[in-house]
């Protein structure tokens, strides 16, 4: 989505509510702007891309929003004869249509596409990279409030991924290629139910349906002229191909009762179930999140639950020649949190201060597949130091501290520090 659509952009970094899950590393959630209550046209041009951008509301039940961008990058790569060739364009697309002065109604179209040429040949060595990525969102949904407490969310959403990987590297001491094209289609619903059950309680509950289907054409051939190549992860040489289609069907379901047993305490607890037919993993989340009101602008937070996070069906580690689907990774979290709003009326400069404390700890982590020298490289399963990694537990703790404030009436300022700390336990050390 364009930048310039967003209207907010909110993450979660741990001890999320039960409505979230299969994810445990955190959460982000994007919401586009409102369309105008006039009818406006924008067309813009910089040296990264050029936009044009349509909105309005004909009538007071109807409002459309409608922007299109197209990259640069490829003219001012052309311009300064660089060896890259990247492209992008994008098109996101809403219409509001208010059914009733209870029930609303919401379509979103989301396409985006970028391809990218590199070629480069120094001292007689050939190294080539063709990408193409192509994806498609469509999401309907509908709001419906019916009645005074009760509030019902439904969506319907359908999305289409498609990548293009074709590379040739024939530098000193091995050869390599590599055809990797990958379809996803994904359909999903959800539902979400949200009661005022008393003024002291409010419960929420709902399930998210989604079927995956990924299709894989793999194909590539390492050649090493090394004795080196004995020390990194298989398959080491020759050719490796691979062609299948996986499908997964998900199920989520949630439910949470927020309440107040004290005016200055609320309380939250939830529970969540997942689960997945590819892996056939069924998963049970016990959640609870507290926030104390310490005075009248100042709040601590406290948060502890379990969380899973699942290998989707189009998450194959293939390009490693791993063909294989692994059980859900599941942690535990604790997060502990204070916030301070100061009193912007007085002497102070300061506006806001929060800071965070979290720890998490993964009882069944993932193989994964790093490359130890070259990080960055664009092929990196034809590199020698590829190397898989193989964890029996891993933790993660930090501290972010964020302060932000004023001088003056138009001078603003934050800074904000973070210290984390992750470590992986192989082969008992």
């Amino acid at each position: 989505m364009p930048a310039a659509e967003l209207a907010s952009l909110d993450l979660s970094t741990g001890a999320f509510p039960s409505s979230y899950g299969d994810r445990m590393g955190g959460i982000v959630e994007m919401s586009s702007i409102a369309a105008s209550p006039t009818r406006h046209f924008l067309l813009s041009a910089s040296v990264l891309n050029a936009q044009l951008e349509g909105s309005g509301t004909p009538n007071d039940r109807l409002g459309f929003l409608v922007s299109a961008r197209r990259g640069a990058t490829d003219l001012a790569a052309n311009f300064f004869n660089k060896a890259e060739d990247p492209s992008f364009w994008d098109l996101f697309a809403k219409l509001d249509y208010r059914l009733s002065p209870r029930q609303s109604l919401r379509g979103n179209l989301l396409h985006s596409a970028d391809r990218l040429h590199f070629t480069e040949t120094p001292n007689d060595e050939l190294r080539r990279l063709d990408t193409e990525y192509r994806s498609s969102y469509l999401w309907l949904t509908h709001q419906a409030i019916l009645s005074e407490r009760l509030f019902v969310d439904s969506a319907g959403s359908a999305s289409s991924i498609y990548r293009d990987r074709q590379g040739g590297e024939d530098e000193e001491e091995k050869h390599f290629e590599v055809l990797d094209r990958r379809d996803l289609a994904v359909v999903g619903l959800l539902q979400s139910w949200n009661f005022q059950a008393t003024p002291q309680s409010f419960l929420r509950a709902g399930f998210e349906l989604r079927r995956f289907t990924a299709d894989y054409d793999y194909w590539s051939d390492r050649t090493f002229f090394t004795p080196f190549a004995e020390l990194r992860a298989e398959p080491r040489a020759g050719i490796f191909a691979f062609q299948d289609a996986v499908s997964d069907d998900y199920l989520g379901a949630y439910f949470s009762d927020r309440w107040r047993p004290l005016a200055r305490l609320t309380l939250e607890l939830g529970l969540r179930y997942d689960r997945h037919t590819l892996t056939e993993d069924s998963l049970v989340s016990p959640r609870l999140n507290l926030a104390w009101a310490v005075g009248t602008s100042s709040v601590l937070r406290l948060g502890w639950g379990h969380f899973h996070q699942s290998q989707r069906a189009y998450e194959l580690m293939v390009e490693d020649g791993d063909t294989r689907f692994y059980p859900a990774e599941r942690s535990e979290h604790w997060v502990a949190g204070f916030e301070q709003l100061f009193d912007r009326a007085a002497a102070s400069r300061l506006v806001a201060l929060r800071a965070e404390l979290y720890w998490r700890r993964i009882t069944d982590p993932r193989p994964r597949y790093e490359s130890l020298f070259e990080p960055f490289e664009p092929l990196t399963e034809g590199e020698l130091d590829r190397y898989r990694i193989e964890p029996e537990e891993s933790s993660a703790s930090g501290l972010e501290i964020f302060l932000q404030g004023r001088v003056g009436e138009r001078f603003a300022w934050w800074i904000n520090y973070g210290y984390a700390f992750a470590e992986d336990t192989v082969a008992g050390t």
